[in-house]
């Protein structure tokens, strides 16, 4: 019996104004090549992320011709304006 656990990206899309990279990665595990299990997890980057050193290789070909100079330095004006200045938009939840 044989068991192997595997990640692959599964999907990515652009989001919003901002052009957000959202990447869905699938994660398998397969005991004697048989799928026994099939999660789920979500990344999300923000433009200007790519100069991260913990940014993977893999996506930058997604991002090149989306993430233009001139949308990164938009981004970053637009977060100066926000509360609190973050790295990521400020989300708030509606009860």
């Amino acid at each position: 019996m044989s068991l192997v656990k595997e990640t692959v990206l599964d999907k990515v899309e652009f989001v919003g104004q901002w052009k957000c990279l959202q990447v869905r990665n699938k994660v398998v595990v397969k005991e004697n090549n048989n799928i026994i299990s099939e999660t789920y997890s979500r990344d999300n980057y923000y433009p200007g992320d790519e100069n991260h050193e913990d940014f993977p290789e893999i996506l930058v070909p997604y991002i090149t011709g989306v993430w233009t100079e001139s949308l990164i330095s938009d981004y970053k004006a637009y977060q100066s304006t926000q509360a609190g200045g973050g790295s990521a938009p400020q989300i708030s939840s509606v009860e």
